[in-house]
This record gives C-alpha cells, structure tokens and sequence, in this order.
C-alpha cells in the first residue's frame, strides 16, 4: 500500500451551505423582528457550516510521522494493511468519503447516497477506483437494494490483511436497504412508510427495520468477523445509540424480535396476513436467526460527530451578539407540543437552542415536516403574543419532510393567524403555509445529517 497522503486536508474547500432565501424570509418579517430574525438566521447557517463533514473528519483525523493515521486520539500504522478500502452510505456519504479520501490514499470503495451524484463530485476523489450508487430516502427503493448488496459483496470480499472503513451517516437504513430472505422490498417499504406516518420515534422504527433486514442489526459485518474495520459514524440519534443510526449495520443489536413485534401491536399496525408481521413471528418462533448480540472483532468504532456539534455552533454564534442567558433543550416528542413547550421555556430566557429530532403524526394530505410543524405551534399558545420572539428550526440535513425546504420561521405577531396555522397543521400543511408568508427557510440539500436544530429568540 502507498504511503499516507499528508498534505492534501489543507486543499478542500469547507464552504458553509447558506440559507438561499435569507434576504426574502427577512423582507417578510416585519420590522421590529427583523434584527432578531437575521441573527437567528445566521447561528442556524453556523450550525449547518459546523456540521460538514469535510470539517468534522479534518477535526478528527491526523497524520503523524507521514504514517500513522491518529482517529479520535488511537493510533493505526497503516503499513501494517496490504490495501484501505471503504463503503460510506447515508446522507453524508459523500463528504465523509472525500475527506477520507484526503487523507488516506485508498484502493477502492462504494459511496451509497440520496441524491445524485455528479460527474464533477467524482472528479474531486484522488482515488478512481470507486463505484457510486444511488439509493432512495424516506422510502427505500429499488435503487437501495441493488447498492445495500454491492456494499454486502464488496465488504465480504475483502482479505484479511486488508483495511475496511465504514463510513455511516443518519439516512443509511433506507438508503441501503436489504430485505431479508422471503421478504419483498414493498412490503418492507409499506411498513416503513406506516410506523413514520404513526409517528414511531427512530428507535422504534429502527428495530423494526432490523428484523427486516439482511443488511442492518450488525449483519453487515456479521460475516466480516475477525477482519480488521473501521467504522466511522456521524450520529442523528439522541444517546448516540450505535444500534440505532443507521440501523446500526457494524453494531451488536440489543432488540428483538418480540421488541419488533410489540411496536408494530402499538402503533395498530399488526395484521396476521401481512408478510412483515409473519416475518416477525417466524422470527420469534425460532424460525430465523436473530440478530447478531456479539462484538465483531477488530472493528473498531467512532462517532465523530453528532447533533451537540450543531447546537454548539449555534450557541456560540448567538453569544458573538451578545446573547448569554441561552437555555439548552432537547427535541423529543411531537412537533407540535415541542413549539409550545420551548415557547413557555423562552419565558424565563433570552433564548432557547434545542437539539434532536421531534415526530409528526400523519393524518392529513399536505406537505411539510416536523421542523416547520414546530414553529407553527409556538404560535398556538394564547400567550404567544405576550412575549415577542422570532421562532425557528431546520434540519441539518436541508429537507424536511415531505418539503423541500430545510424548516420555518415565525415570529410572535403571527399569532392573528392562529387559525390558519390550526388548519394548515391539521392537515399536515406547514409547508402551505410557511412559504404563502415567505418563511419556509431553503437551503437544499447539505450533504450532512446531524438531526435539527431550533432557536427561539426574544425580542425585546
């Protein structure tokens, strides 16, 4: 194997992703909000900047002595490994594979995201020996399935002697999806699309997936054991439960089949005829295997990142404006009573940053997601317009929901539309209504996913 490359980190370009329609969300609020709203803005734009990661790698890898590579502070001499190979999937899978790509010079490698790749993102890789796939998120698609079995493959042929980095960002359990034996993908995808519609946290419909799945639950590197790998995460689960993000495909899996099972019996989606849910009993029944609850040897583990190094970034942006007395919260919980909570908490504060991922309950036809469900229902609170505030969340990601915008912005005066906003959420349409105002917030996709991020500001 060649020599570490020591020298290229320096030439990447980490450009923030911006807010595209800053300038029209801000001529669209009126004027005594409007210094209030361009700072929110802007400490939203430093925790997506904070979140890339060509940054965050460049942050957490280093060269020493022109050949040892430093990961998290533990040391690798890569001289000891005939060749380094990688697999990188999920919303980030791009990036995360560039800036390995910076660092290490590789023998070879499958990049699996969302969107499509262009022939000028595969220009930017030293290495040319790599193959791109394109797999499909919410909603798994064919598409994931045919990139879920070229990572399997070329996982499985690696030697031993040989180096394999998997690189996982929040996104990967529909982007690479991999029905177990039996089981179409349909069907698969169908349950999936219903226990999000429920409003099943991550965990929940993460489990689910596993006991579905020939790829996720530690499967992947399940036939890997004994050679050596390195997994690097980017997390969008709060607790950063390695099982969880992505569906945990490298991790031991602590859920089971009967844990599957009685989320499916919650959220009133068990049918007796339903190939899932017969999927599930033989599973119970002995009739398949669970799945792995051991270690795999020689892989270690890394999370580099995850939703506190948004949070972070945006705390300190808004003390650059002088703003200190911040409290910090999680998102959890639906959107909708997460807005009216941090609303009351704001009572007490100059502002309110929280981090994590709320859920939505889909009952109507409209388009939107869960940040813009949240900022919406700050304004449902009679109080709402004692205490102005400018209100808004993003995710990190730059898509939220079914939307394509990244979130919302509302300020306190709007709560003279409170019925409007009661209708538009009732049908799930907070995208309707966000851009009819000007305030649904666009930055495209960010090539990142460290869950969202949401600030409350009072003005005073």
């Amino acid at each position: 194997m060649g020599m570490l490359n020591i020298y290229l980190f320096d030439q990447i370009q980490i450009g923030a992703v911006m807010i595209n329609n800053k300038n029209e969300v801000l001529a669209s609020v009126e004027d005594g909000f409007r210094p209030g709203a361009k700072t929110v803005l802007e400490a939203l734009e430093s925790a997506i900047s904070a979140s890339n990661p060509l940054a965050i790698i460049r942050s957490k890898i280093t060269i020493n002595d022109g050949k040892t590579l430093i990961v998290c502070g533990n040391k690798y001499d890569l001289s000891e490994y005939s060749s380094v190979k990688f697999v990188s999937f999920g919303k980030a899978a791009l990036n995360m594979a560039l800036a390995l790509d910076k660092a290490v010079n590789l023998d070879g490698g499958i990049i699996v995201t969302h969107a499509d790749i262009q022939a000028n993102d595969k220009a930017k890789f030293i290495c040319k020996n790599i193959r791109f796939y394109q797999g499909k998120h919410p909603v798994p698609s064919e598409k994931s399935v045919v990139a879920a079995k070229a990572i399997f493959e070329f996982s499985q042929a690696c030697k031993q002697g040989e180096l394999l980095f998997i690189l996982i960002s929040g996104g990967g359990s529909a982007i690479c999806c991999l029905p177990a034996a039996g089981l179409a993908l349909f069907d698969k995808a169908s349950i999936t699309k219903d226990l999000n519609h429920a409003g099943a946290t991550i965990r929940e419909l993460n489990c689910v997936r596993k006991h579905l799945s020939g790829f996720k639950g530690g499967r992947l590197v399940e036939k890997f054991r004994g050679k050596a790998s390195i997994t690097l995460v980017l997390s969008d689960v709060e607790g950063n439960d390695l099982d969880v993000i992505a569906s945990g495909p490298t991790v031991p899996d602590p859920t089971t089949y009967l844990d599957a099972n009685n989320i499916l019996i919650k959220y009133g989606l068990w049918e007796e005829s339903n190939p899932c849910c017969k999927h599930i009993m033989k599973g119970l029944g002995g009739m398949f295997a669970e799945t792995p609850k051991a270690k795999s040897p020689n892989n270690d583990i890394y999370i580099l990142a995850d939703n506190m190094t948004p949070v972070q970034a945006a705390i300190k942006e808004l003390n650059k404006s002088g703003i200190t007395d911040i409290a910090v919260e999680k998102l959890k919980g639906n959107a909708v009573d997460a807005g009216k909570n941090l609303r009351l908490l704001l009572e007490n504060h100059s502002a309110v940053v929280a981090g994590g991922e709320t859920t939505v309950k889909v009952t109507g036809c409209g388009v939107g997601g869960r940040n813009q469900e949240l900022v919406l229902g700050s304004l449902l609170l009679n109080s709402a317009g004692k205490t102005k505030f400018v209100a808004a969340s993003i995710g990190t990601d730059g898509v939220d929901g079914t939307s394509k915008f990244a979130g919302g912005l509302v300020t306190s005066n709007m709560i003279c539309q409170k019925i409007k906003v009661r209708l538009a959420l009732e049908n799930n349409d907070s995208s309707a209504f966000l851009e009819s105002n000007s305030l649904a917030i666009m930055t495209g996709p960010s090539g990142t996913n460290l869950n969202d991020v949401c600030i409350f500001l009072r003005i005073k």
